[in-house]
C-alpha cells in the first residue's frame, strides 16, 4: 500500500476499564513517496526524466528542460511528506538570444549599444573599441538555445608590427614590434 495507518480504534473514554464510549480513532494517511510528476510538467527532457519511477520523501530534483527551453520557474523540486512536489519548473520555448554586449568587454559601444534581444539566428559583426584589435570571431549567431555562436576577443594593441617590405633609411636593426609611443 503506498498509505501507512497511525492511530488505534482502541481507545478507552476515562482509561480506567470503563465502558468504550465510542469508537474514537484516527486515521492519518501519509505517503510513502511522490508519484512521477513529469508527465504533468511540459518541455522536459525526457531522457533525463521519463525513466524515473516514484520518489522518496524528501528528495530533490533537480529540472531539466528540453533542447531550445530555457526554464523560467524553480530549478529544483521537493517531494514532501504529503506526497507532493514543493516547487514548479516552467520549461519555456527559447525564441531570442539576450543581448550579449554587456558581457563582452572592449567593443566599439557606438555601435554596439543596442539593448535588447536578438532573433534566432541573428548574425552580428563584432567591432572592436579604438585602440584594441579583435582576436575571436568577427562574428557571432544567436542560436536556438539562446546563446550565441562565437566569441569576441578584443585585446588593447600594445604594440606596432612593421611591415614586411623594404623601406629606406632604416636601420636593418629596426624590425619586429615596436611599442606605441615609441618612435
Amino acid at each position: 500500500s503506498t498509505y501507512q495507518k497511525h492511530g488505534s480504534e482502541d481507545n478507552c473514554d476515562d482509561g480506567t476499564g470503563g465502558d468504550w464510549s465510542m469508537d474514537v480513532y484516527e486515521i492519518v494517511c501519509t505517503p510513502d513517496f511522490c508519484p512521477n510528476p513529469f508527465g504533468s510538467w511540459s518541455n522536459l527532457d525526457t531522457s533525463i526524466h521519463s525513466s524515473v519511477g516514484n520518489f522518496d520523501i524528501g528528495a530533490e530534483i533537480s529540472i531539466t528542460c528540453a533542447t531550445t527551453y530555457a526554464n523560467q520557474g524553480d530549478s529544483t523540486v521537493t517531494c514532501t511528506d504529503l506526497g507532493t512536489f514543493q516547487g514548479q519548473p516552467d520549461c519555456r520555448k527559447i525564441d531570442h538570444c539576450p543581448n550579449p554586449f554587456g558581457s563582452w568587454s572592449n567593443l566599439d559601444t557606438s555601435i554596439h549599444s543596442s539593448v535588447g534581444n536578438f532573433d534566432i539566428g541573428a548574425e552580428i559583426s563584432i567591432t572592436c573599441a579604438t585602440t584594441y584589435a579583435n582576436h575571436g570571431d568577427s562574428t557571432v549567431t544567436c542560436t536556438d538555445m539562446g546563446t550565441f555562436q562565437g566569441q569576441p576577443d578584443c585585446r588593447k594593441i600594445d604594440h606596432c608590427v612593421f611591415p614586411d617590405v623594404s623601406w629606406s633609411n632604416l636601420d636593418s636593426s629596426d624590425s619586429g614590434n615596436v611599442d606605441i609611443g615609441e618612435i
